[in-house]
Protein backbone atom coordinates (compact mmCIF):
# COMPACT_ATOMS: atom_id res chain seq x y z
CA UNK A 1 0.00 0.00 0.00
CA UNK A 2 2.76 2.68 0.76
CA UNK A 3 4.85 1.63 -2.32
CA UNK A 4 1.91 2.18 -4.11
CA UNK A 5 1.26 5.47 -2.63
CA UNK A 6 4.89 6.11 -3.73
CA UNK A 7 4.46 5.63 -7.39
CA UNK A 8 1.44 7.56 -7.40
CA UNK A 9 2.99 10.64 -5.50
CA UNK A 10 6.20 10.26 -8.03
CA UNK A 11 3.91 10.08 -11.09
CA UNK A 12 1.62 13.76 -9.94
CA UNK A 13 5.71 14.91 -9.28
CA UNK A 14 6.85 14.49 -13.15
CA UNK A 15 3.53 15.36 -14.89
CA UNK A 16 3.42 18.45 -12.74
CA UNK A 17 6.93 19.17 -14.00
CA UNK A 18 6.27 18.34 -17.53
CA UNK A 19 2.64 20.29 -17.81
CA UNK A 20 5.27 23.03 -15.92
CA UNK A 21 7.87 22.84 -19.02
CA UNK A 22 5.17 22.81 -21.45
CA UNK A 23 3.22 25.87 -20.65
CA UNK A 24 6.79 27.79 -20.05
CA UNK A 25 7.78 26.50 -23.87
CA UNK A 26 4.30 27.75 -24.75
CA UNK A 27 4.05 30.85 -23.30
CA UNK A 28 7.01 33.08 -25.34
CA UNK A 29 4.98 31.91 -28.91
CA UNK A 30 1.69 33.28 -27.79
CA UNK A 31 3.43 36.61 -26.61
CA UNK A 32 4.86 36.67 -29.69
CA UNK A 33 2.07 36.43 -31.68
CA UNK A 34 0.37 38.41 -29.44
CA UNK A 35 2.86 41.21 -29.85
CA UNK A 36 3.38 41.02 -33.89
CA UNK A 37 -0.43 41.11 -33.94
CA UNK A 38 -0.80 44.01 -32.18
CA UNK A 39 2.39 46.01 -34.73
CA UNK A 40 0.62 44.51 -37.66
CA UNK A 41 -2.91 46.40 -36.67
CA UNK A 42 -1.12 49.21 -35.24
CA UNK A 43 0.45 49.77 -38.41
CA UNK A 44 -2.66 48.82 -40.54
CA UNK A 45 -4.69 51.11 -38.55
CA UNK A 46 -1.81 53.91 -38.97
CA UNK A 47 -2.14 53.44 -42.60
CA UNK A 48 -6.36 53.56 -42.93
CA UNK A 49 -5.64 57.07 -40.53
CA UNK A 50 -3.18 58.52 -42.71
CA UNK A 51 -4.85 57.36 -46.26
CA UNK A 52 -1.32 56.53 -47.28
CA UNK A 53 -0.37 54.51 -49.79
CA UNK A 54 -3.28 52.75 -52.04
CA UNK A 55 -6.27 53.08 -49.87
CA UNK A 56 -8.85 54.97 -51.62
CA UNK A 57 -10.31 57.66 -50.12
CA UNK A 58 -13.88 59.20 -50.22
CA UNK A 59 -13.25 61.86 -52.33
CA UNK A 60 -12.15 59.58 -55.17
CA UNK A 61 -15.04 56.70 -54.68
CA UNK A 62 -17.27 59.88 -55.07
CA UNK A 63 -15.82 61.36 -58.13
CA UNK A 64 -15.91 58.28 -59.67
CA UNK A 65 -12.54 58.83 -61.48
CA UNK A 66 -11.50 56.88 -64.56
CA UNK A 67 -14.01 55.74 -67.23
CA UNK A 68 -16.69 54.43 -65.55
CA UNK A 69 -19.89 54.33 -67.68
CA UNK A 70 -23.08 56.65 -66.23
CA UNK A 71 -26.41 54.69 -64.96
CA UNK A 72 -27.56 56.77 -67.95
CA UNK A 73 -25.75 55.46 -70.49
CA UNK A 74 -26.08 51.65 -69.52
CA UNK A 75 -30.11 51.87 -69.35
CA UNK A 76 -31.02 53.91 -72.22
CA UNK A 77 -28.28 51.61 -74.64
CA UNK A 78 -28.24 54.19 -76.96
CA UNK A 79 -24.61 55.84 -78.65
CA UNK A 80 -25.81 59.26 -78.51
CA UNK A 81 -22.19 60.23 -80.09
CA UNK A 82 -22.70 58.29 -83.55
CA UNK A 83 -22.43 60.98 -86.79
CA UNK A 84 -24.50 60.29 -89.66
CA UNK A 85 -25.01 62.63 -92.66
CA UNK A 86 -27.08 62.79 -96.15
CA UNK A 87 -28.00 65.74 -98.52
CA UNK A 88 -31.58 66.01 -99.06
CA UNK A 89 -33.55 65.63 -102.72
CA UNK A 90 -36.78 66.34 -103.65
CA UNK A 91 -39.66 62.88 -104.14
CA UNK A 92 -42.72 63.10 -105.88
CA UNK A 93 -42.04 66.18 -107.90
CA UNK A 94 -41.66 68.32 -104.98
CA UNK A 95 -38.10 70.21 -104.27
CA UNK A 96 -36.02 69.40 -100.81
CA UNK A 97 -32.57 70.13 -100.05
CA UNK A 98 -29.86 70.92 -97.29
CA UNK A 99 -28.20 68.74 -94.81
CA UNK A 100 -29.29 66.49 -92.35
CA UNK A 101 -26.77 65.12 -89.43
CA UNK A 102 -26.91 63.26 -86.02
CA UNK A 103 -24.64 63.63 -83.68
CA UNK A 104 -24.25 63.54 -80.18
CA UNK A 105 -28.02 62.75 -79.68
CA UNK A 106 -29.37 65.58 -82.29
CA UNK A 107 -30.91 65.59 -85.72
CA UNK A 108 -29.67 68.53 -87.38
CA UNK A 109 -30.55 70.50 -90.65
CA UNK A 110 -29.07 73.19 -92.28
CA UNK A 111 -29.37 74.73 -95.10
CA UNK A 112 -32.51 73.11 -95.18
CA UNK A 113 -35.62 74.11 -97.60
CA UNK A 114 -38.54 72.17 -99.07
CA UNK A 115 -41.91 72.83 -101.10
CA UNK A 116 -44.85 73.75 -98.89
CA UNK A 117 -47.39 71.24 -97.92
CA UNK A 118 -49.81 71.46 -95.26
CA UNK A 119 -48.61 69.01 -92.66
CA UNK A 120 -45.39 68.69 -92.28
CA UNK A 121 -43.33 66.08 -90.21
CA UNK A 122 -39.70 64.47 -90.09
CA UNK A 123 -39.11 60.99 -89.53
CA UNK A 124 -36.42 58.86 -89.51
CA UNK A 125 -36.77 55.49 -91.87
CA UNK A 126 -35.38 52.23 -92.69
CA UNK A 127 -36.04 52.68 -96.64
CA UNK A 128 -38.53 55.33 -97.94
CA UNK A 129 -41.04 54.27 -96.24
CA UNK A 130 -42.64 56.29 -92.90
CA UNK A 131 -44.40 53.29 -92.22
CA UNK A 132 -41.19 51.70 -91.56
CA UNK A 133 -40.02 54.96 -89.49
CA UNK A 134 -40.46 57.17 -86.10
CA UNK A 135 -42.04 60.20 -86.17
CA UNK A 136 -40.04 62.95 -84.72
CA UNK A 137 -41.27 66.07 -85.28
CA UNK A 138 -43.43 68.66 -87.21
CA UNK A 139 -41.22 70.41 -89.75
CA UNK A 140 -41.37 74.43 -89.54
CA UNK A 141 -41.14 75.64 -93.27
CA UNK A 142 -39.81 79.32 -92.76
CA UNK A 143 -36.72 77.81 -90.88
CA UNK A 144 -33.46 76.98 -92.73
CA UNK A 145 -31.41 75.50 -89.15
CA UNK A 146 -33.66 73.28 -87.09
CA UNK A 147 -32.56 71.01 -84.62
CA UNK A 148 -34.40 67.68 -83.01
CA UNK A 149 -34.00 65.50 -80.22
CA UNK A 150 -32.91 62.13 -81.02
CA UNK A 151 -30.76 60.79 -78.19
CA UNK A 152 -33.34 57.89 -77.34
CA UNK A 153 -33.63 56.38 -80.47
CA UNK A 154 -31.73 53.42 -81.72
CA UNK A 155 -29.73 54.49 -84.65
CA UNK A 156 -28.65 51.06 -85.60
CA UNK A 157 -32.47 51.32 -86.99
CA UNK A 158 -32.48 53.34 -89.60
CA UNK A 159 -30.72 54.93 -92.93
CA UNK A 160 -32.75 57.61 -94.24
CA UNK A 161 -34.43 61.04 -92.75
CA UNK A 162 -38.00 61.33 -94.62
CA UNK A 163 -39.76 64.56 -94.98
CA UNK A 164 -43.50 63.39 -94.74
CA UNK A 165 -47.06 64.71 -95.62
CA UNK A 166 -49.13 63.52 -92.93
CA UNK A 167 -52.39 64.74 -94.52
CA UNK A 168 -51.38 64.15 -98.76
CA UNK A 169 -49.62 60.51 -97.69
CA UNK A 170 -46.39 62.19 -99.58
CA UNK A 171 -42.83 61.79 -99.17
CA UNK A 172 -41.69 65.28 -100.13
CA UNK A 173 -38.28 64.75 -99.58
CA UNK A 174 -34.98 62.23 -98.30
CA UNK A 175 -31.77 62.12 -97.01
CA UNK A 176 -29.93 58.90 -97.02
CA UNK A 177 -27.44 59.00 -93.78
CA UNK A 178 -24.14 57.76 -94.27
CA UNK A 179 -21.00 58.22 -91.95
CA UNK A 180 -18.70 60.31 -93.50
CA UNK A 181 -15.89 58.28 -90.69
CA UNK A 182 -16.57 54.55 -92.05
CA UNK A 183 -18.28 55.72 -95.27
CA UNK A 184 -16.33 56.44 -98.73
CA UNK A 185 -13.78 58.19 -99.18
CA UNK A 186 -14.97 60.70 -101.56
CA UNK A 187 -17.66 61.26 -98.91
CA UNK A 188 -15.44 61.88 -96.04
CA UNK A 189 -13.40 64.33 -98.05
CA UNK A 190 -16.81 66.76 -98.97
CA UNK A 191 -17.46 66.42 -95.97
CA UNK A 192 -14.35 68.29 -94.34
CA UNK A 193 -13.43 70.57 -97.76
CA UNK A 194 -14.92 74.03 -97.63
CA UNK A 195 -14.33 75.71 -100.75
CA UNK A 196 -15.35 79.36 -102.05
CA UNK A 197 -15.29 81.71 -104.91
CA UNK A 198 -17.41 84.57 -106.36
CA UNK A 199 -18.90 84.34 -110.20
CA UNK A 200 -18.37 86.30 -113.56
CA UNK A 201 -19.37 85.99 -116.43
CA UNK A 202 -17.64 84.38 -119.85
CA UNK A 203 -17.82 84.97 -123.36
CA UNK A 204 -20.14 88.55 -123.14
CA UNK A 205 -22.79 86.97 -120.66
CA UNK A 206 -23.53 88.59 -116.76
CA UNK A 207 -23.13 85.86 -114.08
CA UNK A 208 -22.73 87.08 -110.64
CA UNK A 209 -23.13 85.71 -106.81
CA UNK A 210 -20.95 82.69 -104.44
CA UNK A 211 -20.28 79.22 -105.09
CA UNK A 212 -19.68 77.80 -101.40
CA UNK A 213 -19.11 73.90 -101.35
CA UNK A 214 -19.07 72.44 -97.43
CA UNK A 215 -20.58 69.77 -95.98
CA UNK A 216 -21.23 67.75 -99.28
CA UNK A 217 -23.09 70.64 -100.81
CA UNK A 218 -22.94 73.15 -103.56
CA UNK A 219 -24.46 76.47 -102.70
CA UNK A 220 -25.03 79.35 -104.83
CA UNK A 221 -25.70 82.68 -103.04
CA UNK A 222 -26.67 86.02 -104.44
CA UNK A 223 -27.11 83.80 -107.55
CA UNK A 224 -27.94 85.69 -111.50
CA UNK A 225 -26.85 84.74 -114.70
CA UNK A 226 -28.10 85.96 -118.25
CA UNK A 227 -31.04 84.11 -119.49
CA UNK A 228 -29.91 80.82 -121.53
CA UNK A 229 -32.11 77.87 -123.01
CA UNK A 230 -30.09 75.02 -121.14
CA UNK A 231 -27.98 75.66 -118.44
CA UNK A 232 -25.97 73.75 -116.13
CA UNK A 233 -23.67 73.90 -113.13
CA UNK A 234 -20.31 71.98 -113.63
CA UNK A 235 -17.80 70.97 -111.12
CA UNK A 236 -14.50 71.38 -113.34
CA UNK A 237 -11.12 71.56 -113.64
CA UNK A 238 -10.58 74.59 -115.05
CA UNK A 239 -12.40 76.45 -118.33
CA UNK A 240 -13.53 73.68 -120.29
CA UNK A 241 -17.18 71.47 -118.98
CA UNK A 242 -15.16 68.44 -121.14
CA UNK A 243 -13.24 68.29 -117.98
CA UNK A 244 -15.76 68.66 -115.33
CA UNK A 245 -19.06 66.86 -114.05
CA UNK A 246 -22.51 68.03 -114.48
CA UNK A 247 -24.04 68.43 -110.88
CA UNK A 248 -27.32 69.92 -111.78
CA UNK A 249 -29.47 72.46 -113.99
CA UNK A 250 -29.88 76.01 -113.14
CA UNK A 251 -33.22 77.81 -112.01
CA UNK A 252 -32.67 80.88 -113.73
CA UNK A 253 -35.40 82.28 -110.99
CA UNK A 254 -33.45 81.76 -107.76
CA UNK A 255 -30.92 83.12 -106.19
CA UNK A 256 -29.91 80.66 -103.60
CA UNK A 257 -29.47 77.36 -105.02
CA UNK A 258 -28.25 74.04 -103.35
CA UNK A 259 -26.86 70.90 -105.23
CA UNK A 260 -25.40 67.77 -103.59
CA UNK A 261 -21.70 66.95 -104.52
CA UNK A 262 -21.28 64.60 -101.65
CA UNK A 263 -19.64 61.87 -103.74
CA UNK A 264 -17.67 64.04 -105.62
CA UNK A 265 -13.65 64.25 -105.36
CA UNK A 266 -13.43 67.73 -104.87
CA UNK A 267 -9.37 67.52 -105.56
CA UNK A 268 -10.13 66.89 -109.28
CA UNK A 269 -11.97 70.31 -109.54
CA UNK A 270 -10.97 73.93 -108.71
CA UNK A 271 -13.75 75.76 -110.35
CA UNK A 272 -17.39 75.79 -110.80
CA UNK A 273 -19.04 76.67 -114.61
CA UNK A 274 -22.55 77.70 -115.62
CA UNK A 275 -22.53 75.97 -119.17
CA UNK A 276 -24.98 75.88 -121.82
CA UNK A 277 -25.46 72.85 -123.28
CA UNK A 278 -27.41 73.25 -126.05
CA UNK A 279 -25.14 76.42 -127.24
CA UNK A 280 -22.01 74.87 -126.24
CA UNK A 281 -20.89 78.15 -124.69
CA UNK A 282 -20.14 78.93 -120.94
CA UNK A 283 -22.16 81.54 -119.64
CA UNK A 284 -20.11 82.15 -115.66
CA UNK A 285 -17.41 80.61 -113.73
CA UNK A 286 -16.59 80.84 -110.05
CA UNK A 287 -13.18 79.84 -109.57
CA UNK A 288 -12.83 78.14 -106.05
CA UNK A 289 -9.96 78.52 -103.31
CA UNK A 290 -10.35 77.39 -99.17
Amino acid sequence: MKKNNFLLTGMVIVLSIALAACGKANTPASNDASSSSTTAGSSASSDMTSGSGNTASGDDIVAGSGTMTSRDDVDSGVDSTVTLMGTFKGQNEMKAAGTAVIENGQLKLSGFSISEGPDLHVYLSKGDDPANGTEIDKIDLKSAEQTFDVSKEDLSKYDTVLIYCQKAHVVFGKAALESPVSGSNDMAGAAASKLKGSFKGQNEMKAAGTAVIENGQLKLTGFSVSEGPDLHVYLSKGDDAANGTEIGKIDLKSAEQTFDVSKEDLSKYDTVLIYCQKAHVIFGKASLEL
